[in-house]
């Protein structure tokens, strides 16, 4: 083997070894997945899916919720067929389910703005939503859910709630940013924190962000652009492992995405999670 050809092996070897380590490629680690969890492109009899929410349930598993708009990408003022269809995962946000639909009404009433709270106590997830019958009460918002004792397996009938909550001025409409809690001292961790998400653009539904807050929403210490593109609404929800998922929309309602940060990408490092 002459000197020409060693040096053309070496050249290849190293090649190969600098494509299959991760460790070279000093981006990856801000590198974010994002996995498209609802699109129209896999059901054409679906104009768009729109609002997305995300929850983990009491045992781990993530339930992401959607409208699924069927004959246009209205809102309910001008969509007379808009239901809510969910998928789950048990493994942390890596495999999802099927798309159900989870709240079918007849045609001329319609469901929008799906939105979820857990009981930790009961183990119980409510699935808040928008109702419109456009037949007999168009431009009149009403508050009504849906709940699953099973971790979002199955869920109960719809009931109303509007006026136990409601005023007669609120029926305009419910713009989503997301916020919740994620760690507490009364929990036994070092540090209070609260994320929170939203399309941060004076102007434009775009440069979907998260902040993080040590002192209960007063300031806001770090915050990171997740992706600078067109985003509009958003979910956020801390997974078991203690990763936050983000479930939004993306590049002008043509994708519903989720997305997994790690604490240490959105402080740079500065913040570890950890409890004394």
């Amino acid at each position: 083997m002459n000197l020409k050809t060693i040096n053309i092996y070496i050249i290849l070897m190293l090649a190969i070894l600098s494509c299959k380590s991760p460790k070279n490629n000093p981006s990856d680690k801000d590198t974010i997945k994002f996995i498209n969890l609802f699109s129209t492109d896999s059901n054409q009899d679906v104009s768009c899916y729109r609002i997305p929410s995300l929850i983990m349930a009491q045992n781990g598993d993530l339930i992401a919720a959607i409208d699924e708009r069927k004959i246009n990408c209205g809102d309910l003022r001008t969509n007379k067929d808009i239901n809510i269809v969910i998928r789950r995962s048990e493994d942390n946000g890596v495999s999802w389910s099927e798309i159900k639909t989870i709240v079918d009404l007849p045609l001329g009433e319609s469901a929008s703005d799906p939105s979820m709270i857990l009981d930790e106590t009961t183990e119980k997830i409510f699935l808040f939503f928008n109702y419109m019958d456009l037949n007999t009460n168009p431009e009149v918002y009403y508050l009504r859910y849906i709940s699953s004792n099973n971790h979002g397996r199955t869920w109960s009938k719809p009931i109303d709630i509007t006026n136990q909550i409601s005023k007669p001025e609120w029926n305009q409409d419910s713009c989503n940013a997301s916020f919740i809690r994620y760690t507490s001292t009364k929990n036994g961790f070092l540090k209070n924190r609260l994320i929170f998400s939203n399309a941060n653009s004076k102007n434009m539904r775009e440069n979907l962000t998260i902040k993080i807050s040590y002192d209960e929403g007063k300031t806001w210490k770090y915050s990171k652009s997740v992706y600078a593109g067109e985003a509009a609404y958003s979910s956020l929800s801390i997974l078991k492992n203690g990763d936050i998922g983000v479930f939004f929309e993306k590049d002008n309602y043509k994708k519903n995405v989720f997305a997994k940060i790690t604490l240490d990408w959105l402080t740079d490092g500065a913040d570890k999670l950890s409890k004394p």
